[in-house]
């Protein structure tokens, strides 16, 4: 069964999921943000989310954002985290070399998309985003919903060239709800737990946790 959710409840989930797995707000609002962008496409942005934040826990002391911006980005340990490859490559959009440049080995490519969407939008220029086996142009008004890019949402890890221009394909209608596995589901419920505060006795009296007579 297939949970349909509102895309803020999505985004807000995520988010909180991203923090709850130790990345910084700042980064987890970005990883939120991914994951609705790619549900208004009709993929499991829940899913792909998860996946990723399963693979960074098993990675702790590698930092997999990008370390070398010299023609081919790669970590300075271990694979890209395509979180933190999109940050910069947004950062960067508007000065992103003619000839283009290479993504080594990130994780769960399929979050790349979001951001490169947001380099179109950001140069107002479409875009080309490229793997073995695949190739989609993405253009300023934002991701289409095409065979390739269904089937990057499949991947686990992948070599990736992003280059300025290309022929960018209609931007897909956007979905109003979002789809997630309900696994997909619970493991970022289960991450944004982490994010809560433990109620205390002091907050439990003044109402902000269970009261001391309740007993569920």
């Amino acid at each position: 069964m297939t949970l349909r959710l509102s895309l803020g409840e999505l985004e807000a989930a995520a988010r909180k999921a991203a923090r709850g797995a130790g990345y910084p707000w700042g980064l987890a609002e970005e990883a939120g943000r991914a994951a609705r962008a790619l549900a208004g496409i009709g993929l499991d942005g829940a899913d792909l989310l998860a996946q990723l934040l399963a693979e960074v826990a098993q990675r702790p002391h590698q930092p997999l954002a990008p370390a070398h911006l010299d023609g081919i980005w790669t970590a300075a340990a271990g694979p890209l985290c395509p979180i933190r490859t999109g940050a910069v490559l947004c950062d960067l959009a508007r000065a992103l070399p003619e000839g283009g440049m290479a993504l080594s080995r990130v994780l769960v490519p399929g979050l790349v998309l979001p951001f490169a969407a947001d380099a179109a939008r950001l140069r107002d220029a479409p875009v080309t985003l490229s793997w073995r086996g695949g190739i989609v142009g993405i253009g300023p008004e934002g991701l289409p919903r095409a065979s390739g890019i269904l089937k990057l949402a499949e991947v686990a890890e992948a070599d990736l060239f992003l280059h300025p221009g290309g022929t960018a394909l209609p931007a897909a209608l956007p979905w109003t709800r979002a789809c997630a596995a309900p696994s997909a589901w619970q493991a970022l419920q289960a991450l944004a737990q982490r994010t809560y505060a433990p109620a205390t006795e002091a907050s439990r009296l003044t109402g902000a946790g269970a009261g001391a007579g309740d007993t569920d």
